[in-house]
């Protein structure tokens, strides 16, 4: 994939927007990069979540460490889903990449959209939570049908 300068710009100007949405909401950057990643820069869905997670990973340490800082972290609890989470995602990584990508782009747009169905009910109005569960389902739709 050759981009250019400016695209390495919009992914930088992007990045930020994902890196605030994340640390404001606490979502994991993949439920915003992957869309941003297929959708305007034009990625393939295997190569959207690879990146995606390689992303995650920096900014994941770097929003934590402010949580941690304001003592919002709780270390059992985190190290429990660390051990959990290390083990399953090495193979579901391995099984993605087997994956067909309409078939994984469609699974991935499925499970936003069975997130965001279920926190709107749960979400207050006031919070904002409907809004964003709107829009998670909206960009679950649109990558489903792209």
């Amino acid at each position: 994939m050759g981009f250019s300068v400016w695209h390495y710009l919009g992914m930088a100007v992007a990045g930020a927007g994902v890196g605030f949405l994340s640390g404001m909401l606490g979502v994991g950057g993949a439920v915003l990069a992957v869309p941003v990643l297929v959708l305007i820069f034009g990625f393939a869905q295997h190569m959207a979540q690879g990146t995606s997670l390689a992303i995650v990973m920096f900014t994941a340490m770097a929003g934590a460490a402010q949580y941690w800082r304001g003592k919002n972290v709780h270390l059992p609890a985190a190290l429990a889903f660390v051990i959990g989470s290390l083990v399953a995602v090495t193979y579901a990584a391995r099984l993605a990449q087997r994956v067909p990508g309409d078939m994984l782009r469609v699974a991935f747009a499925v499970f936003m959209a069975l997130v965001a169905a279920s926190m709107v009910p749960k979400a207050e109005l006031r919070s904002g939570g409907m809004l964003v569960g709107a829009i998670v389902i909206v960009t679950g739709l649109r990558i489903l049908l792209r």
